[in-house]
């Protein structure tokens, strides 16, 4: 038999043993419950993980590199006693509802559930790695706003509310790069200008010094790069294609798995 209807029987007779084998594994979609009591502590730990490592590392540690300049040259104060404060007036309110806690837990969650109730798996991996990346943001902005004690410019908050770093600027972030990352910039880069724009309002708004600003933009952005890349590694690695040879035929055996 010539090697290409070897090659197409091999391929033929591999996809039906493949196609029980998803029927048999894929029988039981995860419950909700089922992610956010098991997957979900989970997938914080090892998307904590995979944003503290290589570049994303290398970004926070660009952040607070510049954060302490900023800080330390009194630059922070010169920029915010100079046109940052009040620049854009009345506007800089959608910038503090845009990167409230609740709006981001709000998309992250809805999208989630959207992605369930059309059954779309990219959909449901966008809103997972939402979830966790926000999560872990808030998490970590929290224990450094704690560590730092920062005032604010306008002298409000405490310990537990610091200046450094912005909340609102870092979880806008960790939105915009988690959804960069899984669709790309078309989608990425508009989101990320709205991330600049929260930021900026926050200046505007006199809750938050320049050095606050960059440090949380970087913290979020790695955050979110590293969540959504975990989920990304994850479909690579159900993927596997292999070489098959005998003494009668030669072939590719796929295996998918999920």
């Amino acid at each position: 038999m010539p090697y290409g209807a070897c090659y197409y029987l091999f391929l033929s007779s591999t996809y039906r043993v493949f196609a029980e084998e998803i029927k048999f594994t894929n029988t039981e979609e995860e419950s909700y419950t089922g992610y956010f009591f098991k997957t979900l502590p989970k997938n914080l730990l090892l998307g904590t993980k995979e944003s503290l490592w290589g570049w994303n590392l290398a970004l926070i540690g660009a952040g607070a590199g510049t954060a302490i300049v900023l800080s330390q040259t009194d630059a922070d104060n010169e920029i915010q006693g100079g046109s940052a404060k009040g620049s854009i007036g009345d506007f800089a309110i959608v910038g503090s509802i845009g990167g409230n806690a609740f709006t981001l837990g709000g998309i992250s969650v809805s999208t989630y559930i959207i992605g369930r109730v059309i059954e779309d798996e990219k959909i449901i991996k966008t809103g997972k790695a939402l979830i966790e990346a926000e999560i872990i943001t808030a998490v970590m902005t929290s224990m450094i706003k704690v560590s730092t004690g920062r005032d604010k410019p306008d002298g409000s908050g405490n310990r537990f509310f610091s200046s450094f770093p912005s909340g609102h600027t870092s979880g806008f972030f960790s939105l915009a790069s988690t959804v960069d990352t899984m669709y790309g910039h078309e989608i990425g880069i508009p989101l990320y200008v709205v991330a600049e724009f929260v930021g900026f309002s926050r200046l505007s708004d006199n809750k938050h010094f320049l050095s606050d600003i960059l440090f949380s933009a970087a913290l979020g952005t790695a955050i979110g790069r590293g969540v959504a890349t975990m989920h990304k590694k994850e479909d690579e690695s159900r993927l596997s294609v292999l070489p098959y040879t005998d003494s009668r035929s030669t072939g590719l055996f796929i295996s998918l798995s999920w």
